[in-house]
């Protein structure tokens, strides 16, 4: 994240050349202020940063800012957080060695104004590929307007515009439709690829009851991320069918006036006029239908690409609050390690809030699109009246934090449409399963039950 009144890392340091890879089990975070200031963390983003924890904590979020990444990106990101929505993009950063890592970065405002971004390892190479692409071309509009006497707000705002409009020459409408497929498409990979949820079954305390706790969640989760590939399909099709539509709309080389011309032909066309002339009518009604039905896809899958987005975002920041909680627990358990203690102040109480607003912001969308006509059938997604398929619902989340920091409060079932005695009801639409991001069909994700880190290299600042 950036400072919205900085644009340049106030750290600064050139580039060595050198890059050090994110794992694939590599989940960290960090959260911020309202100006982008650092307030929390988890040891995995000390690690990757190379950056002591005394100088992350109270640091601005751009002190990892790599020279090569355009203003218009954090512009672009700055304007969509501030309007309270969620924000997912490819990132290059800068470790405090010089040396090079990139990520793939949501960041999620929470109910307090404060901002969570979690990081994972970029999986999907040709997406990675595109993003970094168009951010050389940003950079270069923005250099350009530099020299030429811009101010450095007014050269982000250029890349920013410049970053829409490539898109827009991808084929997607604009930003979002971007995020909306890369986010999903990120977290189904990364599964795929065998990514772990670590586990303590034998933790006690309410270190080990909060992880039970997001453990089943997850479970419940899963079903709904499965059935992200459906919402692809879904999404394809409607996509499809509104190309062909617009290219059915295209203006046509019968006109009312060369009708007209034809009657003059004489009297043996004349019912072929007459004819010619009723279709042109039935062409005006038929066209405002079609119109409407155009606009009516387009809105259908922009409701299907925010459910896929917040399934894909509720499913990471359970996996995220999970990997904390496991590194809380390590650093109890092992003898002389001691977890960045300042700098995790109030995490997890941040991270159950993002996850708690989360489920319920994707049980509204799941309103939304069942609503929109996006279910199977009209009892697939009930209402308070309907039928409650608890195998497939998503348990209401509250979660109270361990250690430091304030206990978020928990969603208010009755403020959350569909919720039933406790929990919602989540609808994605139908469809045929189709693998994003060079999917492997079968492969799933891998539990395993991994011993503490030893204690030597846990808590301690620079690279590991």
């Amino acid at each position: 994240m950036l400072s919205p009144t900085a644009q340049e890392p106030s750290h600064a340091r050139l580039p060595t050349g050198a890059v050090h890879e994110v794992g694939l089990d590599d989940l960290f975070f960090s959260t911020t202020d309202a100006k982008g200031v650092i307030t929390s963390a988890n040891e995995v983003f000390v690690r990757l940063s190379r950056f002591s924890q005394e100088v992350l904590l109270h640091a601005p979020h751009n002190i990892i800012r790599h020279p090569a990444m355009p203003g218009g990106a954090f512009r672009a990101m700055w304007d969509t957080i501030t309007s309270g929505q969620v924000f997912a993009c490819y990132v290059r950063n800068l470790a405090a060695d010089g040396s090079e890592y990139n990520v793939f970065a949501t960041i999620t405002p929470l109910r307090d104004g404060s901002y969570l971004s979690v990081r994972t390892r970029p999986v999907c190479e040709e997406l990675l590929s595109t993003a970094l692409s168009v951010y050389g071309g940003a950079r270069k509009v923005e250099d350009r307007a530099l020299t030429q006497g811009s101010t450095r707000r007014e050269a982000a705002q250029l890349g920013a515009a410049h970053i829409v409009r490539t898109v827009k020459g991808l084929g997607l409408e604009d930003y979002e439709a971007f995020q909306n497929t890369a986010l999903p498409a990120e977290v189904a990979r990364r599964e795929e690829l065998g990514a772990t949820w670590p586990e303590r079954p034998f933790a006690s305390g309410p270190l080990g009851t909060m992880l039970r706790t997001v453990t089943d969640l997850n479970e419940d989760l899963g079903a709904w991320t499965k059935r992200q590939d459906e919402l692809a399909d879904l999404a394809g099709s409607l996509r499809a069918a509104s190309h062909r539509l617009s290219h059915a709309l295209a203006p046509a080389r019968l006109t009312t006036e060369s009708v007209s011309l034809l009657a003059h032909e004489g009297p043996q066309v004349s019912r072929l006029t007459e004819l010619l002339r009723l279709w042109l009518q039935m062409q005006g009604i038929v066209s405002q239908q079609v119109d409407r039905l155009v606009r009516d896809l387009a809105l259908m899958e922009r409701s299907v690409g925010r459910m896929r987005l917040r399934i894909a975002l509720a499913h990471l920041h359970a996996a995220v609050t999970d990997s904390f909680i496991v590194e809380r627990i390590d650093s109890q358990d092992a003898p002389g390690v001691h977890s960045a203690a300042e700098l995790s102040h109030g995490a997890i109480g941040q991270l159950t809030q993002a996850l708690e607003d989360g489920i319920a912001e994707l049980a509204r969308h799941s309103t939304q699109h069942a609503a929109s006509g996006g279910a199977d059938h009209p009892g697939d997604c009930p209402g308070p009246a309907g039928p409650d398929h608890s195998s497939s619902a998503v348990a209401h989340v509250e979660l109270q934090p361990c250690g430091p920091g304030p206990a978020p409060a928990a969603a208010d079932p009755a403020a959350v449409p569909g919720h039933h005695a406790g929990h919602p009801q989540l609808c994605p639409g139908p469809g045929r399963a189709q693998r994003a991001c060079g999917a492997v069909p079968g492969a799933r994700r891998r539990r395993v039950d991994r011993d503490p880190v030893p204690a030597r290299g846990r808590g301690r600042p620079g690279p590991h």
